[in-house]
């Protein structure tokens, strides 16, 4: 009994600065995704968000997967930004236009400015080729089973959509979308981790194959 009256006091004391600890960790991340959210509107300050809410391996910018992995080879194209979580991996396609969007399900989007409409290649449909892409790069590391989400990131919050979608997003919501996908676990943490690896992998192969054939 007076061992562990002994004990007791330095047993409080560690778990008291354990508590302080971790909510001091849980403030400061807060202050710095509301910080990268008041942020300039630019692929800068999406990078700060998403910097202040996952671990820097969790989060891939402009990611080029290899070509062999499209049915399409022409759909190779640059993905604005990945997501690996519990709850699968996001494909975001970072949509930088503000005013009056026509964004169909089918088809190219346009922004309506002075000069007229100018088109560009609906998000869905680009994310879906390179979720196909993704699914096959996964699958040479026996990861099968990771879910697979598209959504377009809205730069500029002063857009005015002419459908609604749930996966066209405002800054402010891509985080909590996340953190509601990973309720649903798909990746546990070493799939996590070998999906990381395997990208970076594949991506640094990609970028060398591109290098030897504009030298050639």
């Amino acid at each position: 009994m007076e061992f562990i009256k002994s004990i007791l006091p330095p047993v409080l004391t560690v778990a008291a600065l354990l508590l302080l600890l971790f909510i001091f960790l849980r403030i400061r991340k807060q202050l710095l995704i509301k910080s990268a959210l008041g942020a300039p509107r630019d692929r800068h300050y999406i990078r700060g968000l998403l910097s202040a809410a996952f671990p820097s391996r969790a989060v891939k910018y402009s990611v080029r997967l290899p070509r062999k992995f499209y049915s399409d080879p022409a759909a190779a194209l640059v993905i604005d930004c990945m997501i690996i979580s519990r709850g699968g991996i996001t494909i975001i396609d970072i949509i930088p236009v503000k005013g009056a969007l026509d964004n169909p399900y089918v088809g190219e989007w346009g922004i309506k400015t002075a000069e007229g409409v100018q088109n560009f290649p609906n998000p869905f449909e680009a994310g879906a080729a390179h979720a196909e892409a993704l699914r096959k790069l996964l699958a040479t590391g026996g990861i099968y089973n990771a879910a697979i989400n598209v959504v377009a990131l809205l730069q500029n919050e002063r857009v005015l959509l002419h459908y609604n979608n749930e996966k066209i997003l405002p800054p402010a919501r891509l985080i909590p979308y996340i953190h509601d996908l990973d309720q649903n676990r798909f990746l546990g943490g070493a799939e996590q981790k070998k999906a990381s690896e395997l990208l970076e992998r594949f991506t640094a192969r990609a970028a060398l194959e591109r290098k030897n054939h504009k030298q050639q």
